[in-house]
């Protein structure tokens, strides 16, 4: 029996840039998670990641398209130039493309769980990228190689 999948679909506040999901998971089981590094916590984000589901992202503008990296520049934020939303963060490394998603910059859902704390901002940099494999979105299509 194939499992029902969930399509949920979040974007910027100008529409330029965002992110189809699918999921099996419905959002009151979704493991929702308040990143501690600097760049999360000023954007208040609240990020979920499903390593059996995928996402699409679509660029609807894109010279909009930030790709901001910081500290390790192990990730790239992805951040709209025109209004200034946060979608997510993209890991690749040579086995794929892994994300995990602001909650946020999707439309209000009341049955959303409470967020937890991310690995802490100084945990060794390979232990980062190994749970970011292990915990994250597989990234489907939308960004490139």
């Amino acid at each position: 029996m194939n499992a029902v999948t969930n399509i949920y679909e979040g974007r910027c506040h100008c529409g330029a840039i965002g992110y189809v999901l699918h999921t099996e998971k419905p959002p009151a089981k979704w493991t929702l998670r308040s990143c501690q590094c600097s760049f999360c916590r000023s954007h208040g984000s609240k990020n979920m990641a499903d390593p059996s589901g995928s996402v699409v992202f679509r660029i609807a503008e894109p010279s909009k398209l930030i790709r901001y990296r910081f500290a390790s520049r192990s990730l790239e934020f992805l951040v709209c130039s025109g209004c200034g939303g946060y979608i997510g963060a993209v890991h690749a490394s040579p086995r794929g493309q892994w994300a995990t998603l602001n909650t946020n910059v999707l439309p209000a859902m009341a049955e959303l769980p409470q967020s937890i704390p991310f690995v802490a901002d100084d945990a060794p940099l390979a232990e980062k990228q190994a749970g970011r494999e292990q915990r994250w979105t597989p990234v489907t299509a939308g960004l490139g190689g």
